[in-house]
Protein backbone atom coordinates (compact mmCIF):
# COMPACT_ATOMS: atom_id res chain seq x y z
CA UNK A 1 0.00 0.00 0.00
CA UNK A 2 1.21 3.22 -0.82
CA UNK A 3 1.38 6.77 0.78
CA UNK A 4 0.27 9.50 -0.78
CA UNK A 5 2.44 12.81 0.13
CA UNK A 6 0.53 15.78 0.98
CA UNK A 7 2.14 19.26 0.47
CA UNK A 8 2.55 21.55 3.21
CA UNK A 9 0.77 24.77 2.64
CA UNK A 10 2.76 27.90 1.04
CA UNK A 11 1.94 30.22 4.02
CA UNK A 12 4.84 33.24 3.06
CA UNK A 13 3.65 34.56 -0.60
CA UNK A 14 3.11 37.99 -0.48
CA UNK A 15 1.68 40.42 -3.28
CA UNK A 16 3.43 44.00 -2.59
CA UNK A 17 1.59 45.54 -5.61
CA UNK A 18 -1.66 44.26 -5.06
CA UNK A 19 -1.61 44.87 -1.23
CA UNK A 20 -0.47 48.23 -1.50
CA UNK A 21 -2.99 49.33 -4.56
CA UNK A 22 -5.60 47.64 -2.33
CA UNK A 23 -5.01 49.84 1.32
CA UNK A 24 -4.54 53.03 -0.43
CA UNK A 25 -7.78 52.64 -2.03
CA UNK A 26 -9.62 51.22 0.89
CA UNK A 27 -8.23 53.90 3.02
CA UNK A 28 -8.63 57.13 0.26
CA UNK A 29 -12.35 57.59 -1.10
CA UNK A 30 -11.02 59.98 -4.13
CA UNK A 31 -8.90 56.83 -5.15
CA UNK A 32 -11.56 54.41 -4.24
CA UNK A 33 -13.88 56.57 -7.01
CA UNK A 34 -11.17 56.70 -9.68
CA UNK A 35 -10.42 53.23 -9.48
CA UNK A 36 -14.23 52.21 -9.73
CA UNK A 37 -14.78 54.34 -12.34
CA UNK A 38 -12.20 52.83 -14.74
CA UNK A 39 -13.43 49.30 -13.34
CA UNK A 40 -16.86 50.62 -15.09
CA UNK A 41 -15.77 52.07 -17.79
CA UNK A 42 -13.72 48.87 -18.77
CA UNK A 43 -16.52 46.80 -18.10
CA UNK A 44 -18.99 48.77 -20.03
CA UNK A 45 -16.50 48.39 -23.09
CA UNK A 46 -16.94 45.02 -22.67
CA UNK A 47 -20.28 44.68 -22.54
CA UNK A 48 -20.82 46.95 -25.61
CA UNK A 49 -18.45 44.45 -27.41
CA UNK A 50 -20.31 41.87 -26.33
CA UNK A 51 -23.88 43.45 -27.15
CA UNK A 52 -22.16 43.79 -30.77
CA UNK A 53 -21.43 39.93 -31.15
CA UNK A 54 -25.40 38.96 -30.17
CA UNK A 55 -25.91 41.24 -32.78
CA UNK A 56 -24.18 40.11 -35.54
CA UNK A 57 -25.25 36.43 -34.58
CA UNK A 58 -29.07 37.56 -34.75
CA UNK A 59 -28.24 39.15 -37.97
CA UNK A 60 -26.35 36.11 -39.51
CA UNK A 61 -29.00 33.86 -38.35
CA UNK A 62 -31.81 35.80 -39.81
CA UNK A 63 -29.85 35.93 -43.04
CA UNK A 64 -29.06 32.09 -42.70
CA UNK A 65 -32.56 31.50 -42.60
CA UNK A 66 -33.32 33.56 -45.61
CA UNK A 67 -31.30 31.42 -47.39
CA UNK A 68 -32.45 28.36 -46.41
CA UNK A 69 -35.99 29.27 -47.49
CA UNK A 70 -34.87 30.39 -50.83
CA UNK A 71 -32.85 27.49 -51.27
CA UNK A 72 -36.40 25.31 -50.07
CA UNK A 73 -38.18 27.43 -52.73
CA UNK A 74 -35.83 26.65 -55.21
CA UNK A 75 -35.34 23.00 -54.51
CA UNK A 76 -39.32 22.93 -54.78
CA UNK A 77 -39.90 24.93 -58.11
CA UNK A 78 -37.16 22.73 -59.42
CA UNK A 79 -38.88 19.35 -58.33
CA UNK A 80 -42.26 20.52 -59.81
CA UNK A 81 -40.97 21.60 -63.00
CA UNK A 82 -39.74 18.37 -63.66
CA UNK A 83 -42.44 16.74 -62.69
CA UNK A 84 -44.04 18.74 -65.19
CA UNK A 85 -42.07 18.70 -68.12
CA UNK A 86 -41.78 14.36 -67.77
CA UNK A 87 -45.61 13.61 -67.21
CA UNK A 88 -47.31 16.30 -69.33
CA UNK A 89 -45.81 16.93 -72.58
CA UNK A 90 -44.80 20.39 -73.64
CA UNK A 91 -44.11 21.86 -77.06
Amino acid sequence: MSIIKVPEPITNITNNTFTTSKSVEVTDLETHVAICSLRYEALEGRLDRLEDKVNDIILQSAANSKLIIRTLLTIGTGSITAFLATHFKFI
